[in-house]
């Protein structure tokens, strides 16, 4: 995959809203991807294949200086630590997805403690296995560069992670070509039955 970028939730350019705030900036292919329930995992690597990568950009403990990210977390303190993992997906030499989890401490114990052995596995695999696991409305921003993002909160045994993930023009530039492909044979069986 090709250089280390990365995008930080916590950054103070983005502007996390409501879908509804973005409704009128977004295509229709684009709201469908972005506002997609399941394993977002799932979906690139569906459309990768074989050549599906995924590579740790960043891993480490932090603390997080705006009042607002950590009151999505409940009532944590300032100086609460929180675990950060950047990733990207994709296949080599194209980033398709750059994601942002962040784990509070307090959360880190029981089944969340397993996003500290990862290592290159994705985190998606693992939560969307758990019969427990709940998930928060999205929110969505646009990144300076373009990239159009969503995060959300996951509780498992009411324990909150939040992820972020940010979908590149590589990824929808794929993602509207398998649709294109999948609706031009959906339309041939059609014309065969009708024939």
């Amino acid at each position: 995959m090709k250089s280390p970028d990365t995008i930080d939730i916590a950054s103070p350019d983005l502007d996390w809203d409501s879908p509804s705030a973005y409704q009128n900036r977004l295509t229709s292919a684009i709201e469908s991807e972005l506002l997609q329930h399941g394993s977002l995992t799932a979906r690139v690597k569906a459309l990768a294949g074989q050549s599906f990568q995924l590579q740790v950009r960043e891993q480490c403990w932090r603390e997080l200086e705006a009042d607002s990210l950590r009151a999505q977390f409940g009532p944590v303190a300032h100086g609460h630590k929180f675990w950060s993992r950047k990733i990207a997906m994709g296949i080599e030499d194209s980033d398709w997805i750059l994601a942002h989890t962040l784990l509070p401490a307090h959360g880190a114990e029981g089944p969340l403690a397993a996003v500290f052995s990862l290592n290159n596995k994705p985190l998606g695999e693992y939560l969307f296995q758990q019969p427990n696991l709940l998930r928060a409305n999205f929110q969505l921003c646009r990144s300076a560069s373009g990239h159009w993002g969503r995060r959300s909160l996951f509780f498992l045994h009411d324990k909150p992670i939040m992820v972020a993930e940010f979908f590149t023009a590589e990824f929808f530039a794929i993602a509207n070509a398998e649709t294109a492909k999948t609706s031009q044979t959906v339309s041939g069986k059609e014309s065969i039955k009708a024939s």
